[in-house]
């Protein structure tokens, strides 16, 4: 928000990033009301919480802690200031008020702010100013079993005999709920093939609220970078429809490949349809690749010696080695269209793999060859679900951001293995087989393991090959 707009916007609809030591006399102009709470100091937990279900339930606003309210005016009489120390320990217990006595916790930006009164110094000190936005999840339940919402000057509770009111705010929730579920179905059914893939999706939201504008010159930009020096673009093909930009596979004759982003930049939400590769057994293009790879090797073996019956039919083998390279790539894109401070970035991710049923499972890891010693590889009976309820994102896998890890970690890489690790459990590759290496420290060695499979993709070339499956 530019200063001329920030000026003539009140205070109360501010987002709290603008709100300042420079501009919070203006805080004095407004009166206590349906937007804004004034409390000379922070009140018990229960009360603090109401207050803040209060405005999610309602339109929002903010809670200054600090304040003394003039009973005529309903405006600010004067500040209440605390020392610095004291401020950051009123925001603590505004968040533990929230965590225990809410349900479901609201959003909110608590922020300390310096005010400085050179005609009263008195005055001078911290106070501190809540924001409450509008929720997205609510009703926001109180644990004295009632659930509140802003009228006038009060946080008033919604009668429990108001059956209307208390639906309509359920119904709302749910609607969105349903809202958010259908356009999952819908961009799954608009590229669905019967080739195996993976459906990913990734929801990226702002920490504190606010929602980035993001172009499609800017989602092009990164979609058309090169995957690394000398290669070419995963994507090619670009293009802006109604709500969505869209990249596609950029090499002509292989439609259907169909590797594609779809990006909803209204609900900041990415679609990512990834090909799996695949092998069809017995085939020559087979055997050619298990002279190279001595997992793939053991697969053809076992099946050569338990397999005699089915040589005459086709099985087909699901590789998910090559998907993991691209989500990789993919998640390294969305986390840079959506800026360089990840920190302010929260990102959660669900997928699925589909038309894989009827298939066996290779993936190229020390612990494939060991597992077929010892057991039938994998193979998937049915279709597959996602790992998390799709309506609700915050049901969804977090992902870690880079402030978690050291600078000597991609956290690209990290969280695409993450992912990895659980899409491979939910078509009956155990973590036992990802994890385990022979070595002295299975899990560490494991993961550098799969890190470097994740780099023969990137710098080997790998060949690949997809083929469509006709017993899903």
């Amino acid at each position: 928000m530019t200063n001329a707009e920030n000026e003539n916007t009140p205070i109360y609809k501010r987002k709290i990033a603008d709100i300042n030591s420079e501009n919070i006399s203006d805080l004095k102009t407004v009166e206590e009301g349906w937007f804004v709470e004034f409390k000379s100091e922070l009140q018990e937990s229960k009360k603090t919480a109401k207050s803040l279900s209060a405005f999610a339930n309602a339109h929002g606003g903010i809670l200054v802690i600090g304040a003394v309210e003039d009973n005529k005016t309903r405006k600010i009489d004067k500040f209440k200031p605390m020392d610095q120390g004291k401020a950051d320990e009123v925001i603590i217990k505004i968040r533990q008020a929230a965590e225990e006595h809410l349900m479901p916790c609201p959003l909110f930006f608590p922020k300390s702010i310096k005010v400085i009164d050179g005609s009263d110094p008195s005055e001078n000190g911290w106070i501190v100013v809540v924001e409450i936005p509008k929720g997205n999840d609510g009703p926001y339940l109180h644990s004295s079993g009632a659930i509140y919402i802003r009228k006038g000057d009060a946080s008033s509770p919604i009668p429990l005999n108001d059956v209307g009111l208390v639906e309509k705010m359920w119904l709302g929730k749910e609607r969105e709920k349903q809202k958010f579920e259908q356009r999952i179905n819908f961009l799954c059914n608009q590229f669905e093939r019967k080739y195996p893939r993976i459906d990913l999706f990734i929801k990226a939201e702002n920490k504190d609220g606010q929602k980035n504008v993001i172009t499609f010159d800017e989602f092009r930009s990164i979609a058309q970078r090169p995957t690394h020096e000398g290669s070419e673009p995963l994507f090619g093909g670009f293009y802006p429809l109604d709500s969505s930009y869209v990249a596609r596979f950029s090499k002509a004759g292989l439609y259907d490949i169909n590797l594609v982003w779809d990006f909803d930049y209204k609900r900041g939400l990415h679609y990512i349809q990834i090909p799996i590769a695949t092998h069809l057994w017995p085939s020559a293009d087979f055997e050619g690749k298990c002279e190279k790879n001595r997992n793939l090797n053991s697969l053809r073996e076992y099946l050569l010696s338990n397999a005699a019956n089915d040589r005459n039919s086709e099985t087909l083998i699901v590789d998910l080695g090559f998907s993991l390279y691209v989500m990789g790539t993919v998640l390294h894109m969305i986390t840079s269209l959506h800026g360089s401070n990840e920190s302010n970035i929260k990102f959660r991710a669900n997928a699925r793999a589909a038309s894989m049923k009827n298939c066996l499972v290779f993936v190229d890891v020390p612990g494939y060859e060991e597992h077929l010693k010892k057991s039938t590889p994998p193979f998937v009976y049915r279709d597959i679900d996602f790992l998390s309820n799709i309506d609700d994102a915050n049901d969804w896998l977090a992902l870690g951001d880079q402030a978690s890890y050291s600078d000597q970690i991609n956290i690209d890489v990290i969280n695409s293995l993450a992912l990895f690790v659980a899409i491979c459990n939910s078509v009956g590759i155990d973590k036992n087989i990802l994890m385990t290496g022979g070595v002295n420290n299975p899990l560490e060695e494991s993961i550098i393991d799969l890190a470097e499979l994740f780099s023969s993709y990137h710098f080997d070339n790998f060949s690949v090959s997809f083929n469509e499956n006709k017993r899903a």
